[in-house]
């Protein structure tokens, strides 16, 4: 992004986790990157990515639906993690090993946090 920043940008920075960023609108072009690495919100990097010209975000409604279709993404996720059966992160798995382990065993889960009950998240 070392192109000046659109309009659809600087709404997002005005926006964003209520204009804490919205400084780096005013940051020179040049300097723009290394600011913007050096905040380390990368969900903000992304969202600015995805509205950049030269991503081809050029209308407001090619802004909207970029950033609709990144929530809808998300949103599966979400979902995804709703669902699953771990309420905490598994142990990365040793691929094959695990996968037929699992064939055989079950799947394994990971032990649950101390002081977590068992209400679903939503």
């Amino acid at each position: 992004m070392t192109m000046p920043l659109n309009a659809f940008q600087i709404a997002a920075l005005e926006t964003y986790s209520n204009a804490e960023f919205s400084y780096l609108a005013s940051v020179p072009i040049g300097e723009f990157e290394t600011s913007l690495a050096r905040c380390g919100d990368t969900l903000l990097h992304f969202i600015l990515h995805e509205l950049s010209a030269t991503e081809g975000c050029h209308t407001r409604s090619d802004a909207i639906l970029r950033l609709a279709s990144a929530a809808e993404a998300i949103d599966a996720i979400i979902d995804t993690l709703h669902a699953a059966r771990h309420e905490t992160s598994p142990q990365p798995s040793d691929g094959e090993n695990t996968r037929r382990r699992e064939t055989e065993t079950g799947p394994q889960t990971a032990p649950r946090c101390k002081g977590l009950d068992s209400r679903p998240l939503r």
